[in-house]
C-alpha cells in the first residue's frame, strides 16, 4: 500500500500540466470534428470512433515524447497503449449508449463528459502503465 501511497504523491505537477494541454489541444480538435461529423448526419458513435483512433494516434506521440519522455520499448508501449485504448472506447461507447440511445440526452453532453472522465483515468493509466518501465 505504501508503495502505491509513493506513486500517486510524486505526481509531478509540471508533467500534469503539459499532459493537459496536449489533451486540450487534441481533444478541442477532435470535439470539433465531432461536431462537424454530426452536423454532417454521422451516426455519434461511428464519428466518435472515427476520431477516437486519429485522436489516440496523434496523443500517443506527443504524450510519449512531450509529457513522460518514456523510455520504455515503443513496442511495449504501444501494447500497453492498445489495452487502455480499448478501455477507454468500450467507457466512451457504453456512455453513449447509455445516456444518448436509452436515456434520449444529447450526444455532444454525453461526449464533453466523456471526455474529461476519460482523460483523467489515461492520465494515471499513461503515468503508471503506458509509459512506466517495471520499476515503479
Amino acid at each position: 500500500m505504501k508503495h502505491y501511497f509513493q506513486c500517486f504523491t510524486s505526481l509531478d505537477l509540471l508533467q500534469l500540466v503539459r499532459y493537459y494541454l496536449v489533451g486540450a489541444l487534441v481533444n478541442a480538435g477532435g470535439y470539433v470534428a465531432f461536431l462537424v461529423l454530426l452536423h454532417a448526419g454521422m451516426e455519434p458513435k461511428l464519428a466518435a470512433s472515427v476520431l477516437y483512433v486519429i485522436g489516440a494516434l496523434v496523443s500517443f506521440g506527443l504524450n510519449r515524447k512531450l509529457v513522460f519522455d518514456s523510455a520504455v520499448q515503443i513496442r511495449t508501449s504501444l501494447i500497453r497503449l492498445f489495452i487502455m485504448l480499448l478501455a477507454g472506447y468500450v467507457l466512451n461507447m457504453l456512455m453513449l449508449y447509455v445516456f444518448v440511445d436509452l436515456y434520449t440526452a444529447p450526444a455532444w453532453l454525453i461526449q464533453i463528459i466523456s471526455v474529461v472522465l476519460i482523460s483523467v483515468l489515461f492520465y494515471l493509466a499513461n503515468k503508471f502503465y503506458v509509459h512506466e518501465s517495471d520499476n515503479l
